[in-house]
């Protein structure tokens, strides 16, 4: 929840300052102490008659304020249901041009008191606390400009107990880098500003050997030549879009230094019910998510439920910024969206929706204007029918708890 509402933060702040407050509250009885959060910002805010429409799902606030800064603000939307489950209530004060402050207060139960032991804390290793050895400490940099596939890798990685930090392009990463040390990073090929073979060749040309991290290209491209641009970047192994769990941790595993904890980490159970392995060559035109093959990648259904929502916000905006770029032919950047869809849907066995925006990313390289256009229509379509199927669903909308 926090993560999200930061992330909101900063990224509708193009100056001044986000402050992240937390305090105790009083509860109703000394037995029921709740914490109160708030984030502050000092970006561009929100008009009175939208502050309402943030917490509802597939809604944005404004699409040219969506353009201006990237992503769709859904972390809002996302922080509100949570908070909800967890018995509060998520709330905004904002005014446009005046920032604005995202506040909530939950029941908390009291941990049990576990004093320390001072003259164990002389014992060297035989010291360490619970939660130190437990812990998994890979620190691994995720560089991915999809919103969707940044949740997916963060969750997986996560659910290890890896510490995850995200960047959205190249360049983004390379400051990561600078700032801090990673042990591993998960490097997208294709994305905006900087890819991610520009921003491989200066990490290894940059960061000294004795700190540098070992790099694992993303990439949805199988041919040789990109293995081989992969490798000649600097990346150790690249692993093919889209990413699923279990490949993912294994190369992890593989890739990591020993860390202790997490090269021993169990995977997450597979779930109950009708939730049988995929089989290879299933109809790529079936339902508008299949459900089943969902769940089986990522576990639950409130993990799903996240993930299936940022997918739909964010391909709304897609669509509207297509619509936009097709009057005046804007082909590469048509593709770059369609590429980006692609990549989200496939993720999220959304099959019929990757598979529009597949075609269209391969139409806009050679066909004609009207072909263009007439596929625009048809991934409008594919993201229409995604949208009303979740909406459709209550567990999955979030009228209901999964």
């Amino acid at each position: 929840m926090l993560v999200n509402l930061v992330n909101n933060a900063i990224k509708f702040t193009p100056e001044g300052s986000v402050t992240l407050k937390a305090f105790t509250a009083a509860g109703e009885a000394d037995t029921d102490p709740k914490i109160a959060f708030a984030v502050v910002d000092t970006g561009i805010g929100i008009p009175a008659e939208r502050q309402a429409a943030i917490f509802q799902r597939f809604t944005q606030v404004d699409a040219g304020t969506t353009r201006r800064f990237g992503g769709t603000g859904l972390g809002t939307s996302i922080a509100f249901n949570l908070v909800q489950r967890m018995g509060g209530l998520l709330t905004v004060q904002s005014a446009p041009g005046a920032g604005s402050t995202f506040a909530f207060t939950l029941p908390l139960p009291t941990a049990p008191h576990s004093p320390l032991n001072p003259s164990a804390a002389d014992e060297g290793a035989a010291a360490t606390l619970p939660w130190e050895q437990a812990k998994a400490v890979g620190h691994i940099l995720v560089v991915e400009d999809t919103p969707v596939n940044q949740m997916v890798l963060a969750q997986h990685l996560q659910s290890q107990g890896h510490r995850v930090r995200l960047a959205a392009n190249g360049r983004e990463a390379l400051a990561a880098c600078r700032q801090e040390r990673f042990d591993l990073v998960l490097m997208d090929v294709q994305m905006p500003q900087m890819d991610g073979l520009e921003a491989t060749r200066r990490i290894t040309k940059e960061i000294g050997p004795q700190v540098r991290p070992t790099i694992i290209g993303l990439t949805a491209n199988t041919d040789a030549r990109t293995q081989r641009d992969c490798r000649a970047a600097g990346m150790l192994a690249v692993l093919t879009k889209p990413i699923r769990r279990r490949p993912l941790l294994a190369a992890v595993d593989q890739w990591l230094p020993d860390k202790g904890a997490a090269a021993g980490a169990s995977l997450p159970p597979r779930p109950d019910g009708p939730c049988d392995a995929p089989a290879d060559g299933a109809d790529p035109l079936g339902p508008p998510l299949d459900i089943d093959k969902a769940l089986y990648e990522f576990g639950d259904r409130e993990t799903l439920q996240l993930v299936v929502t940022e997918l739909v916000c964010t391909v709304s905006d897609q669509v509207a910024q297509i619509g936009k770029a097709l009057p005046a032919a804007d082909l590469p950047r048509i593709r770059a969206i369609a590429h980006a869809i692609k990549g989200g849907a496939a993720t999220v066995e959304a099959r019929p929706l990757a598979a529009a925006a597949a075609a269209l990313e391969t139409q806009c390289q050679s066909a004609s204007p009207d072909q263009v256009t007439a596929q625009v229509a048809r991934l409008a379509s594919a993201a229409d029918a995604m949208t009303r199927f979740v909406a459709a669903i209550p567990w999955l909308n979030g009228t209901e708890a999964p």
